[in-house]
């Protein structure tokens, strides 16, 4: 994450969904990330985000995301995932994959990215490069359990019936940012200890990733 040199007022943290070393997508494939956009607490209420990629020959290519505009209560955080296809022409090679919080075009005030690595194909697959949002799954439809809630020393997490999809389950604390990888996969239950992760009290998020959707569940850690 960069900034200026006084600090942004608002910041953006991109991050690949069970990342490899670096992200490998096959020409036609996709990748999957999520940004975190956090504003300071004298921060701007509205602001916009979008996405590009510095090619491997250096070429910039145009806005993938965006430009969305969002408006966040100062000092908090928001989380998105989203979807971004690579088309069965891309140029193999390194990719930076770049997100921009500020004003599209030139008023950016931060910047993230990760480096992507874009290897042979079948030649099938997505024609463009599509970025579509991954939405979240509403709690009261997830088949979250997490008993108890709030959790002291000890709670047991039940998911939701992904089917045979791969997961991988996070818990993010109040600004988004993980604390722990809890689980690779989807046996239940999942047993949550506050104290052997050295947990402060406070609100944290479980965040349950397949590859077609992103459920999240709020937890409250107590004393």
């Amino acid at each position: 994450m960069t900034g200026t040199a006084s600090g942004p007022g608002v910041t953006v943290t991109a991050t690949p969904i069970r990342p490899p070393s670096p992200v490998l997508v096959p020409q036609g494939g996709r990748l999957d990330y999520d940004l975190t956009l956090t504003v300071a607490p004298d921060g701007p209420a509205s602001f916009q985000y979008w996405t590009r990629a510095l090619r491997p020959n250096g070429a910039m290519t145009s806005t993938l995301l965006g430009p969305r505009s969002l408006s966040l209560t100062p000092g908090t955080s928001t989380t998105l995932s989203f979807r971004q296809r690579v088309p069965a022409s891309a140029a193999t090679g390194t990719y930076e994959y770049i997100a921009y919080v500020g004003a599209h075009p030139a008023g950016e005030v931060d910047s993230d990215r990760f480096p992507v690595e874009v290897a042979p194909g079948s030649g099938a697959g997505a024609t463009d490069w599509h970025v579509e949002e991954i939405p979240p799954t509403s709690k009261a439809e997830s088949g979250w359990r997490v008993m108890p809630n709030p959790v002291r020393t000890r709670a047991l997490i039940h998911l939701p019936d992904t089917g045979d999809e791969p997961v991988q389950l996070l818990l993010l604390d109040a600004l988004g940012r993980e604390v722990a990888r809890l689980a690779d996969s989807a046996t239940a239950p999942i047993e949550l200890l506050p104290r052997t992760l050295g947990l402060s009290p406070g609100v944290y998020t479980l965040r349950l990733t397949t590859p077609t959707a992103v459920s999240t569940y709020p937890i409250t850690v107590v004393r």
